[in-house]
């Protein structure tokens, strides 16, 4: 055979040996079987599913029909080869939320005025602020929570930014759980399915809030937005 049937023959076999593994099956099973079992756990695969399922059709291809050793009936391309390979690494080892989305969270605190929020979106570009009572999270204030905020006040002749504290903001969010905290050995592709899922059930999530465990009282590691999850390939 020639050299990009072997490399996409042994990628190939790399990734089912890894189904069979996460899935328990012996090797009486098929491939497909063993994609169709593991999409219900391993978001990857679910992410990658179709491509899995047309791996197999040119394996077999290139494996079942050839009548010769020495000829290939299906040589792939190279970017065929980039392509198995890419997702072999994404399936078997997928990125995790940390080190990905690991960095310094910027935090609030619940007598912190609205103008230090406005002041931090102007200089760091920020849209979701994570507000505390001591340490004690209560909430993730957002653009649309502030903007809610400012169309109440319009009646309003005078307006404090300074005097306004973020505990009398908060109660403005629209979704009062527009957040869910995670652990930081979460897959990339398993935090882009909580928007995705919380999106089908008209649950507008703003940020996933990253922690050792995924417990709302350790410290911050990181946070993932809704705008980081549509950059999630």
């Amino acid at each position: 055979m020639g050299e990009r049937s072997d490399r996409y023959l042994a990628s190939f076999n790399r990734i089912e040996k890894a189904l069979r593994n996460q899935t328990s099956h012996d090797e009486y099973k098929t491939f497909s079987f063993l994609v169709k079992e593991s999409a219900k756990k391993n978001a990857a695969v679910r992410r990658f599913e179709n491509d899995l399922r047309e791996f197999a059709d040119l394996r077999n291809a290139i494996v079942h029909q050839s009548t010769n050793p020495e000829f290939t009936i299906a040589e792939p391309h190279e970017s065929t080869v980039q392509k198995i390979e890419l997702i072999e690494e994404k399936v078997i080892h997928p990125k995790k939320v940390v080190p990905t989305f690991q960095k310094e969270v910027a935090t609030f605190q619940s007598t912190d005025s609205l103008a230090t929020i406005l002041r931090t979106m102007r200089e760091e570009d920020y849209t979701q602020f994570p507000v505390y009572d001591g340490e004690q999270f209560i909430g993730l204030l957002s653009e649309s929570g502030i903007a809610n905020w400012l169309s109440r006040m319009v009646e309003e002749e005078i307006i404090s930014f300074e005097e306004t504290v973020l505990h009398q903001v908060i109660d403005y969010e629209e979704e009062k759980h527009n957040f869910e905290f995670i652990d930081r050995e979460m897959s990339i592709y398993d935090a882009k399915e909580i928007f995705k899922d919380n999106l089908d059930d008209g649950i507008k999530i703003d940020a996933l809030l990253i922690t050792h465990s995924g417990s709302m009282d350790e410290k911050l590691l990181g946070i993932v937005t809704r705008w980081d999850f549509l950059r999630i390939q």
